[in-house]
């Protein structure tokens, strides 16, 4: 992960995330979500990092079975 600075003259009013890296001259793909957006994002990567973690505590056979069920409506996040 880069460092972040941030030296805005003007109040902030959107959250920018990184998608996806630059392609030749093209830029990278971002995401502009409001305040409200990014703390839900947060909230389920959250939610996914613990998943994941529980489930590689389990070991590797619980790993299938949970990530499956969780693959199921995890990957829709509206933003």
């Amino acid at each position: 992960m880069k460092c972040l600075t941030l030296t805005a003259a003007r109040p902030i009013t959107r959250v920018t995330l990184r998608v996806g890296p630059d392609q030749g001259d093209e830029p990278g793909v971002w995401a502009a979500l409001t305040a409200e957006e990014a703390r839900e994002l947060a909230d389920r990567l959250l939610a996914q990092a613990a998943r994941a973690e529980s489930t590689a505590a389990a070991g590797p056979a619980a790993g299938a079975t949970a990530g499956a069920a969780a693959g199921a409506g995890a990957g829709a996040a509206r933003v």
